[in-house]
């Protein structure tokens, strides 16, 4: 007689008090309160315990997990998941979206080609990363029904044009759709988010800019790096009064069209790779906050600023370069 085969897996296979604690955090009549789970590389599962018990479960079988994330309606308290970097079917994320009360969700970095749930159920979304996975623009389309949202990453997602429309995440502050080449005639109106203080549209294929500067005046980061920008359309960007820290790196610009001394808390400029000469970043010392400047790479054949005398003692001696002519007295 042939041996018999091996037994089908199941969770009640595994051994140990991994196994027992997952078994008691999926059973729906446990008094514990589940409040996120988490699995990056190997896997966390994160709860907050009613009974004093370890919050913190190490899960060892990639395999088990697989199991366990199928009674997503066991979890009905969960309102942080991050499934990051996991080599996950995306069959095996369906019944996410009847975890009502999530406001968390990280499906970055997993390979997925299709969301096999419905955004218009997970109505207490509040911060969604779904980046680094092969969606197109269709395959992501319901997000506009997430109206309490605030932070939205879809970098690297292969999506050609905005999957929602701009007015109806109201709330939303943070935004990332970096490198997507979106179809430079699509239709992008980001002014619509009048809330919004950080935007990445690094590499997006843009040729121009899709908003006014005066309807997103409370921007505080803004990274339009490796677009093919013309100078003239960052004529009002001194509108963004608020705004700390600025990327305009390998955009093919030759001058830089606005006043430094109007932006007034910025505290970081990236302007690297650009064709831009000493004389047409004058006047960039006049921001009187500035931390963190990269020129790199920008045709420079003297610094468009003034050390002061203190400062460039101090480089002289540290460099022994000799004599720096390009002084500010004191």
């Amino acid at each position: 007689m042939a041996p018999p085969g091996p037994r089908p897996h199941s969770i009640r296979q595994q051994s140990g008090p991994v196994q027992s604690q997952l078994e008691a955090a999926c059973r729906p009549s446990h008094p514990r309160v589940n409040q996120g789970v988490r699995l990056p590389n190997h896997g966390l599962l994160h709860g907050q315990e009613a009974d004093g018990a370890p919050s913190n479960v190490a899960l060892r079988n990639l395999a088990f997990f697989k199991h366990a994330v199928r009674s997503f309606v066991s979890l009905t308290k969960l309102t942080e998941l991050d499934v990051s970097r996991s080599e996950l079917d995306s069959d095996l994320l369906t019944g996410i979206d009847q975890l009502l009360l999530l406001e968390k969700l990280n499906l970055a970095f997993c390979d997925l080609t299709k969301l096999p749930f419905r955004f218009d159920s997970l109505i207490n979304l509040r911060e969604l990363d779904i980046s680094h996975n092969k969606l197109d623009s269709d395959s992501l389309a319901g997000i506009d029904n997430l109206a309490l949202l605030e932070t939205l990453n879809l970098s690297s997602c292969d999506a050609t044009k905005p999957p929602f429309k701009f007015d109806s995440l109201p709330k939303l502050k943070e935004l990332d759709v970096s490198y997507n080449k979106f179809d430079c005639d699509s239709h992008v109106d980001i002014g619509k988010l009048g809330f919004l203080e950080k935007l990445n549209l690094h590499f997006c294929n843009l040729r121009k800019l899709p908003f006014r500067f005066d309807s997103v005046n409370n921007l505080k980061e803004l990274d339009v790096g490796e677009n093919k920008l013309a100078s003239e359309f960052f004529n009002d960007i001194e509108k963004l009064v608020s705004l700390r820290k600025l990327n305009l790196s390998r955009c093919e610009l030759t001058k830089l069209p606005f006043c430094f001394d109007s932006l007034t808390k910025l505290k970081e400029l990236k302007v690297s790779g650009n064709k831009l000469d000493s004389g047409s970043l004058a006047g960039i010392d006049k921001i009187a906050l500035l931390e963190t400047l990269n020129l790199s790479s920008c045709d420079l054949t003297k610094l468009p600023f003034r050390y002061s005398k203190k400062l460039c003692d101090l480089l002289n001696q540290l460099t022994g370069v000799g004599p720096c002519m390009n002084t500010n007295p004191g």
